[in-house]
């Protein structure tokens, strides 16, 4: 598997536990970011679909000197951005020209906005987190493994399917997945099963052959999800 190095971090050598942080106000951002990282994260997700201007997205991450991924969502997917698809695109390449560690962009985004992302990244050298996602439902296997491959064919650094599971057959369907893509592509990858069914299999994940999960400083809350503490627990006494 290639290795992925952002800010001192090397996606595909050991698992990476990844905090979400989402706000309007870039110093809560920071504080939070700190606060996660303290408490034993080893990157944080910045969300910047609720920042107000892309000046304060510049001034963000000019202030942030921690390993991070930066993604701005859409309603499509969950997200908070307000404007159009384009501006959203902007602001990514406003982050990459601002120096960004990784920009994180959904493989389902309009194909000539994704790809002027694209070519941004690789143009400033930016490494690239490519997604594929369905806030919805379980697609079929074989749809997850072809989008991972051709997320793979887009030049990504990083691939991630996220998927949301209604049942424990389904989220071991998730574990399928990733032990049979880490034959299949060679980068690093997240696989991320969507709701509670799925909470299970986030550290299982990683043990199949995943790169990255996301996890809470403390477990529960809006998005479901298992505490730093929890996820490191269960690496540890399986591994």
């Amino acid at each position: 598997m290639i290795r992925t190095k952002i800010a001192g971090l090397e996606f595909g050598s050991k698992p990476i536990l990844t905090v979400t942080v989402l706000d309007e106000d870039i110093d809560r951002i920071l504080s939070f970011s700190k606060k996660a990282m303290e408490s034993g994260a080893d990157c944080v997700e910045i969300r910047v679909d609720k920042i107000k201007t892309n000046q304060e997205v510049k001034e963000l991450i000019q202030k942030a000197d921690f390993p991070y991924i930066l993604s701005s969502r859409s309603k499509m997917v969950n997200g908070f951005f307000e404007g159009s698809e384009k501006e959203r695109v902007e602001r990514q390449i406003v982050a990459i020209e601002a120096g960004a560690t990784i920009i994180d962009i959904e493989l389902t985004t309009d194909s000539q906005l994704r790809d002027e992302v694209i070519r941004t990244a690789k143009n400033y050298h930016t490494p690239l987190l490519i997604g594929f996602e369905d806030m919805q439902k379980m697609p079929a296997i074989g749809k997850i493994l072809s989008s991972l491959k051709e997320i793979e064919d887009l030049g990504a650094d990083i691939a991630k399917f996220a998927v949301r599971t209604s049942c424990y057959e389904e989220a071991l369907d998730v574990l399928k997945v990733a032990n049979w893509a880490k034959d299949l592509i060679d980068i690093p990858f997240a696989a991320i099963a969507l709701g509670e069914s799925g909470l299970f299999s986030r550290p299982l994940a990683l043990l199949m052959g995943s790169s990255m999960t996301y996890c809470a400083i403390e477990s529960g809350g809006p998005l479901k999800q298992l505490s730093i503490k929890q996820v490191r627990n269960v690496l540890e006494n399986l591994s």
